[in-house]
């Protein structure tokens, strides 16, 4: 009997790889927490806006490593204001975002920290938009040559830091 569990144990092995082979991976996108709006101050005190951040957690969900080929995303205020956004591809993700920004291993995770500047009056009380969409496509490959898109669009509140006058700079108070 133990032969025989041992045979099949051993088909079993032999026979995985071939089952794995069909799966092309899949991609699912996501926020990794809430934006969060950071003052903008040079020189010490001179408030000129806002910055927007936000992690976009990109997941591997069959089990096939694939490397991403381009990060495409766009951001819209609560009232469908365009942002901005970009679409960074090849060896750009990983001069943006380090060594290995392409490579997602299987079934694994990779977050891309965004940043991008809430053009406001330069006021204080001019603040970010409460919530945002940020929306796009991811693009990537798997190892037989594969092309995997994720579209998507994800709609968040915005966790605003405010920002707090400092007479110890070059600017005076704002008005």
């Amino acid at each position: 009997m133990g032969a025989l569990r041992r045979a099949l144990a051993l088909l079993l092995l032999l026979l995985l790889p071939a089952c794995q082979s069909d799966r092309t991976g899949a991609l699912t996108v996501a926020l990794g927490g809430s934006p969060v709006a950071r003052p903008l101050v040079f020189h010490g005190n001179c408030f000129v806006g806002y910055t927007l951040e936000a992690t976009l957690q990109v997941h591997e969900t069959e089990g096939v490593a694939v490397v991403v080929e381009s990060l495409e995303f766009r951001f819209l205020d609560e009232n469908g204001v365009d942002g901005g956004g970009e679409t960074i591809a090849g060896e750009g993700l990983d001069e943006r975002f380090g060594a290995g920004a392409r490579d997602l291993s299987a079934g694994g995770t990779r977050g891309y920290e965004l940043r991008w500047r809430f053009d406001g009056s330069g006021r204080p009380s001019d603040l970010p938009p409460r919530s945002v969409t940020l929306s796009g496509r991811v693009e990537a490959r798997n190892a037989s040559g594969a092309v995997l898109t994720s579209a998507y669009s994800l709609r968040s509140a915005v966790d605003v830091i405010p920002y707090q006058y400092d007479p110890a700079g070059a600017c005076p108070p704002p008005t």
